[in-house]
C-alpha cells in the first residue's frame, strides 16, 4: 500500500518541480524514491561484508605484535578472560562429584567387558545445572583422561558403541579406553523441539531446543555454549581430582557441535594438555550464516578459529578435516541457518594461519584429513594416536548385549528443562545486578548525575556497537513530495558512512516566515512499517489507525516534522543485519543510532530548524528507537514512547508469558546482557532531565498492564528524585490497542516543545 503512495507522490512532485516549486535547503535532485528503503538495507549489508575484513584485519595486526613466549602467554591470559564473558562462562562451578543412576531407575546402566566397563553418570556443574553421560572406565592404569564431546542430537551411548546407530563415530570411545583412557562423554542440548516451551502454561515455541536456551540467555549474558563448556569443564574439575590418574594427561576430543566446544575449552582452559577438533574448524567470516545458538557478541574483533587455535600453544591440538551431516533449515520461528562440512580449502587456509600467530614453531598444531578431502568419520585412528601420543592403537573388545539402556530422551528432557530453570533464575536475580551497575551510580538531582550518566551512556552505545561517528558530505538529495495550502513535504535522502543512508519525509509550514525558527518533532514506524504510513490520511486504512496523521497535524499548527525509514524492513534481510553485525560487536541500533546523528545534523543545519527544540515520537520498533537513540543522542530535548514500553528484558527472555520474544520470529530482537545492565527504565533515566512520555493501550498484546506500571514505577521515582516535576514524566493509559492516542501525546509536545 504504501509503496503505490510513494509512487503516486512521486509522480505529484514531478508535477510541482515542472511548475517551478523551489526547495528551501541546499540539496541535489532525487530521482528514485519507490525503492529506498530496500536500498538502504542492502547498503547495510553492504558496510557489513566490508567491516568484517577490516576487523579481521586490525585483529590479525593485534595478534602479530606478541613475539616473546612471555609476552604471549599474559596476552593470551587476556584474551581468556573476555572470551569467557563473551561465552557466558562466568558462573562458579560447584565442588565435583560424579553420581550413577543405578539407584534412580530400573533400566541398565552399567555394562563392562574385560577391558573397560561403562556407566551412565551425572555429575555437579553450577547451583541448579548438572550435566549427564557416561564415564568408560578402563581396568589397569589410567593413562589418561578425556572428555569426548559428541555432535549435537548425538547421545552419548553412541560415540560408547552402547546402542547400535548410523551416525558417525560409532564406538569411537572404545579406542580410547582401550589405550588406557578414562573418558567422560557428556550429553549435549539437541536440535529437538519438544520441551521448548512452558507445558504448564500450554506455550510452545517450534524453536530447536538449542536455539531456545539461547535467546533466553543471550538476553542475560549467558549461553547455550558457556553453559556446555561449564559442564566439560565440571568433568575435567572431576578427572583432575582422581587420586589413581593425578599424573596422567587431560584431554577434550569433539565433533561438529562437540568440536566447537572442545575448541573454545582448550582455549579457555591450560590443564587441557591434548584436544581433537573435528568437523568443525574453520575461517568464521560468515558466522551470521551458521545456527543462530552459535552467535557470540563481539567474537570476530578478538577471535576467528586460528585466534583460538593459538590459545592453546604449546599444548597439541589436532584439527581433524571430516564430514558433518548438512543442516539448512530450523523452520517453525527460528532463525534460519546453515552447518555443512567446512571447505578444505578454508580449514586449511585458517589451519595455516594457526600456525603463523604462535611465537615459536613448535609442533602444537597438527592436521588430519583424508589426502585433499575430508574424512568420512570423526575421531579416526591417526587422530585418536596423535590425541593418546600412541603409536599402536590396541583392538577394542566387544561390548556385552544391552537389551534396555537407560532412556536417553529423558535425560534430554531433563537436560533442557534444568537448563531453562536456570536460566528463568538467572532472569529473576538480574534486576539486582541492574541496581548496582545503574541506579547505585545516580546520587543527588540531576545536576549532580551528569557525569555517571555520560559514562552510562558510554556503556549503553558500547553495549549495542558504537560506530564512528557520521562524517563527511552530507550528500542531501531531495524532491518536492506534496505541497498544500498549509505545508509541503519533501523526500530526503542523507549520507551516513561510505554508501549507508538514511532517508525520509519532511514536512515544513508555508507560514514560516524568513528569519523564523520553529521546533522539529522527529516520527519514527513501526516493523514492516515506511515513513508514508505517518501521513497516510485515508481514516478507512490501518496505517492510519497507527498514527492517525500526526506529523501533518502537527505541520497544520506550525510544527516541521521528520520522518526517516529505520531498516527494520524485510523480514529475514534485514534480520540478517543483526546476524552479521553481533560477531563483530554490533547491532542494527548501531547503524540506526549513527543515522540519527546525521539526521540532527542535517535538521540543525536548515535555517527554519530551531537547534534546541527538536523531539522524538515512536511507536512500536519506533517506541524502541524512541528509548535508545534519545537516552545516546541528547540532541533529542523530548521523547515519547508508544505501543513498546515494557519490561523489555523479561518480554525477551521469560518463558511465561504468551507475548514474549521466545514464542515469535523475531530472532534479531535480543540484545547480549542486557539483563544486568539496561533495562527500560535505565535507558529512560539516560533521557532524563528530558521530557519522556509512555503511551500504553489497554487491549495492546505487546505488553501487560502490570509490567509496564512496574517499570514506569521505576521511572517517575527516578525523575521525582532527581528534582524533576511529575509531568515531566507522563505514563498515558488508553482505551485501544498499538496505536497511537494522539491527544495527549500532541498536549506533551505543545508543552514542552513550543513555538515560542
Amino acid at each position: 500500500m504504501y509503496i503505490k503512495t510513494a509512487l503516486l507522490s512521486f509522480v505529484l512532485s514531478i508535477g510541482h518541480l515542472a511548475h517551478g516549486q523551489q526547495i528551501p535547503f541546499d540539496h541535489k535532485p532525487l530521482a528514485e524514491t519507490e525503492q529506498l528503503t530496500g536500498d538502504m538495507v542492502s547498503s547495510i549489508h553492504r558496510f557489513l561484508d566490508r567491516y568484517v575484513s577490516q576487523v579481521t584485519s586490525s585483529r590479525d595486526k593485534e595478534w602479530a605484535q606478541h613475539h616473546s613466549v612471555d609476552d604471549f602467554h599474559s596476552f593470551v591470559a587476556s584474551k581468556r578472560v573476555l572470551l569467557a564473558k563473551q561465552l557466558g562462562v562466568v558462573d562458579k562451578r560447584l565442588e565435583p562429584e560424579m553420581l550413577g543412576y543405578y539407584q534412580a531407575t530400573d533400566q541398565q546402566t552399567r555394562v563392562q567387558n574385560k577391558g573397560y566397563r561403562m556407566e551412565a553418570v551425572h555429575w555437579n556443574v553450577l547451583e541448579g545445572l548438572s550435566a549427564s553421560g557416561l564415564v568408560i572406565y578402563p581396568k589397569g592404569p589410567v593413562k589418561g583422561r578425556a572428555v569426548l564431546v559428541p555432535d549435537a542430537g548425538m547421545p552419548p551411548e553412541h560415540l560408547a558403541g552402547i546402542v547400535a546407530s548410523d551416525l558417525p563415530g560409532f564406538a569411537r570411545a572404545q579406542r580410547l579406553a582401550s589405550q588406557g583412557w578414562m573418558v567422560v562423554i557428556p550429553l549435549l542440548v539437541d536440535l529437538g523441539q519438544a520441551y521448548a516451551g512452558n507445558a504448564t502454561l500450554g506455550l510452545h515455541s517450534s524453536l530447536t531446543h538449542r536455539e531456545w536456551i539461547y535467546r533466553q540467555a543471550y538476553m542475560l549474558g549467558r549461553h547455550v555454549i558457556g553453559y556446555e563448556l561449564q559442564k566439560i569443564f565440571a568433568a575435567i574439575d572431576w578427572l583432575e581430582q582422581l587420586e589413581q590418574s593425578s599424573n596422567s594427561p587431560i584431554g577434550v576430543a569433539g565433533y561438529g557441535e562437540g568440536g566447537m566446544l572442545a575448541l573454545y575449552a582448550a582455549a579457555l582452559d591450560p590443564r587441557i594438555a591434548t584436544t581433537v577438533i573435528s568437523g568443525y574448524f574453520n575461517n568464521r567470516s560468515d558466522l551470521w550464516q551458521e545456527p543462530v545458538y552459535r552467535n557470540v557478541f563481539g567474537l570476530l574483533k578478538d577471535f576467528g578459529d586460528a585466534e583460538l587455535a593459538a590459545m592453546c600453544w604449546p599444548r597439541k591440538l589436532v584439527i581433524e578435516h571430516a564430514l558433518v551431516d548438512s543442516v539448512t533449515s530450523f523452520g517453525g520461528r527460528g532463525a534460519p541457518g546453515r552447518i555443512g562440512t567446512p571447505d578444505t580449502e578454508k580449514v586449511w587456509a585458517e589451519f595455516v594461519r594457526a600456525k603463523a600467530i604462535v611465537p615459536e614453531n613448535q609442533p602444537h598444531l597438527n592436521w588430519v584429513a583424508d589426502g585433499q578431502s575430508p574424512l568420512s568419520q570423526p575421531f579416526s585412528d591417526q587422530a585418536i594416536s596423535l590425541f593418546a601420543n600412541s603409536n599402536k592403537l590396541r583392538k577394542t573388545q566387544a561390548i556385552p548385549t544391552v537389551n534396555e539402556w537407560i532412556d536417553s530422551q529423558q535425560l534430554q528432557q531433563n537436560n533442557v528443562v534444568e537448563m531453562t530453570a536456570l536460566v528463568q533464575r538467572v532472569l529473576q536475580l538480574c534486576e539486582n545486578a541492574r541496581d548496582s551497575f545503574f541506579w547505585d551510580n545516580l546520587k543527588g538531582d540531576y545536576t549532580n548525575q551528569e557525569v555517571a550518566k555520560d559514562s552510562l551512556r558510554t556503556l549503553l552505545w558500547n553495549q549495542i556497537g558504537k560506530l564512528p561517528i557520521p562524517s563527511g558530505p552530507l550528500n542531501t538529495e531531495a524532491c518536492i513530495l506534496e505541497k498544500n495550502e498549509r505545508w509541503t513535504s519533501y523526500v530526503v535522502k542523507l549520507n551516513v558512512w561510505d554508501e549507508v543512508f538514511t532517508w525520509g519525509i519532511l514536512v515544513v509550514p508555508n507560514a514560516i516566515k524568513p528569519g523564523e525558527q520553529r521546533p522539529v518533532v522527529v516520527c519514527q514506524h513501526g516493523l514492516e512499517q515506511s515513513p508514508y504510513y505517518l501521513i497516510n490520511t485515508n481514516t478507512a486504512t490501518r496505517q492510519y489507525d497507527y498514527f492517525k496523521a500526526m506529523p501533518l497535524t502537527l505541520a497544520e499548527n506550525g510544527y516541521i516534522t521528520f520522518m526517516p525509514a529505520n531498516p527494520y524492513v524485510g523480514d529475514h534481510y534485514f534480520r540478517q543485519i543483526q546476524r552479521k553485525a553481533n560477531p563483530l560487536g554490533l547491532s542494527m541500533f548501531s547503524f540506526i543510532t549513527g543515522q540519527h546523528q546525521r539526521i540532527i545534523e542535517w535538521l540543525k543545519s536548515l535555517q527554519f530548524v530551531n537547534d534546541e527544540k527538536i523531539g522524538f515520537f515512536g511507536l512500536s520498533y519506533g517506541g524502541t528507537t524512541a528509548l535508545r537513540v534519545p537516552a545516546i543522542v541528547t540532541d533529542y530535548k523530548l521523547s515519547i514512547c508508544v505501543a513498546n514500553f515494557n519490561q523489555w528484558v523479561k518480554k525477551c527472555a521469560s518463558i511465561d508469558i504468551p507475548f514474549s520474544y521466545m514464542y515469535n520470529s523475531e530472532y534479531e530482537i535480543q540484545d547480549w546482557d542486557f539483563g544486568h545492565t539496561f533495562d527500560t527504565a535505565e535507558k529512560v533515566a539516560l533521557i532524563a532531565p528530558r521530557p519522556f512520555m509512555a503511551q500504553r493501550g489497554s487491549f495492546d498484546n505487546v505488553g501487560r498492564d502490570d509490567m509496564v506500571a512496574g517499570e514506569h514505577a521505576k521511572v517517575r521515582r527516578h525523575y521525582m528524585l532527581s528534582g524533576l516535576p511529575e509531568d515531566y514524566v507522563p505514563l498515558t493509559y488508553f482505551v485501544g490497542g498499538h496505536i497511537t492516542e494522539e491527544k495527549s501525546a500532541l498536549k506533551f509536545i505543545y508543552r514542552f516543545l513550543p513555538l515560542n
